[in-house]
């Protein structure tokens, strides 16, 4: 009992899972718009929604108060140069959104999308 009770409060402690779809923005958008898409496996690709291809990719470990994060756009010229290593900070964070500033103190928001959000490209069956 006393197991279950010490698991039950870490995990209310713990921050939603980052996987998944989120749209780049004030306001969510999960129809249009750029997006990030994090995996499981600790990469994210940015692109804009419904179905463009990448624009950018990049590493990411989430902290909990933080987002830390590389960030390489298309064609990937820095592909064979170290990454820089970036950092969201979060300032506030649901299972829906999360309000962070960036690497500069500009203020960046990410709403969560259903995963259907992003689209296969017309004619990619």
């Amino acid at each position: 009992m006393i197991f279950l009770a010490m698991f039950l409060a870490q995990a209310a402690t713990q921050p939603a899972p980052l996987t998944g779809v989120w749209s780049v923005g004030e306001t969510r958008s999960c129809d249009s718009g750029e997006a990030w898409v994090f995996t499981a496996d600790g990469y994210y690709v940015e692109v804009d929604l419904p179905s463009s291809p990448i624009g950018a990719v990049g590493a990411f470990i989430d902290k909990g108060n933080a987002i830390e994060y590389t960030h390489s756009h298309m064609p990937f010229a820095s592909a064979d140069t170290p990454q820089v290593r970036r950092s969201y900070t979060i300032t506030n964070r649901s299972a829906d959104r999360i309000d962070a500033l960036n690497y500069k103190g500009e203020k960046r928001f990410f709403h969560k999308c259903p995963l259907d959000a992003l689209k296969k490209p017309e004619g990619k069956h």
